[in-house]
């Protein structure tokens, strides 16, 4: 006899955790992570991966510690038995394979760059060395009030706070940026869907800020803010 299972949505984890949900149609015990097998598909060897099988009933979950700076895709199927709470037998495993895509570069910065125009705007860009989302404020730091400039400490000129925004390509712009005074009309950026659309770079623009000379500047990015591969 065999009991069905599935598979459901990747969960990506800091520090390289990977979490797979498992749903069984009835309660069940499950004795060993071993019901799962993870199977090489490409990229990088699984050489000193951990993985452990958590839950019970119903809902269990595949959860994989993936080593860091690495990249590559992996396979979880079945490959046991689990025991039926309701009959006391024991049933095989079935289960549609699901294939899992897994980044751990840790995003570190590639440039940072200022761009100054009097009276008018200040541009600080930031490129990083891998494509990162950003992470749920709200989520991060437990507040419904929480915004991505929480992750920021400025120091130097009193500035009013900035907008963010990605670009939504890998090419690092000339500056001093083009046809940005219209967001709509320049395709290159976006402060839309920061949390799934992965970039390089981002700016922060501070707009009319009220000064002549460039500014004495100083920017602290605390640890959480970028997310995918390992934030």
């Amino acid at each position: 006899m065999a009991i069905n299972a599935t598979l459901g949505t990747v969960e990506y984890r800091e520090n390289g955790g990977i979490a797979v949900p498992v749903t069984f149609p009835e309660n069940v015990i499950a004795p060993s992570k071993s019901i799962f097998e993870i199977k090489y598909v490409s990229g990088d060897a699984l050489t000193d991966i951990e993985y452990r099988l958590v839950g019970q009933d119903t809902a269990f979950a595949v959860v994989i510690e993936m080593p860091l700076d690495r990249k590559g895709r992996f396979q979880i199927a079945a490959n046991g038995d689990v025991l039926k709470v309701s009959s006391g037998g024991w049933e095989n495993v079935v289960v549609t394979a699901k294939n899992v895509d897994y980044n751990t570069s840790v995003p570190d910065y590639k440039k940072y760059d200022e761009d100054f125009t009097p009276n008018v705007k200040f541009d600080v860009i930031l490129q990083l060395d891998t494509e990162v989302t950003l992470t749920n404020p709200v989520t991060y730091f437990g507040s419904d009030d929480a915004t991505y400039l929480d992750f920021f400490l400025f120091e130097g000129a009193a500035f009013s706070l900035p907008n963010i925004y990605r670009k939504t390509n890998n090419m690092y712009p000339t500056l001093p940026i083009a046809n940005f005074s219209n967001i709509n009309g320049n395709e290159d950026w976006t402060n839309t869907n920061l949390q799934t659309e992965e970039t390089t770079i981002y700016l922060l623009r501070w707009s009319a800020v009220g000064v002549t000379t460039e500014p004495i500047f100083a920017i602290t990015i605390k640890p959480g803010l970028f997310s995918g591969p390992v934030s």
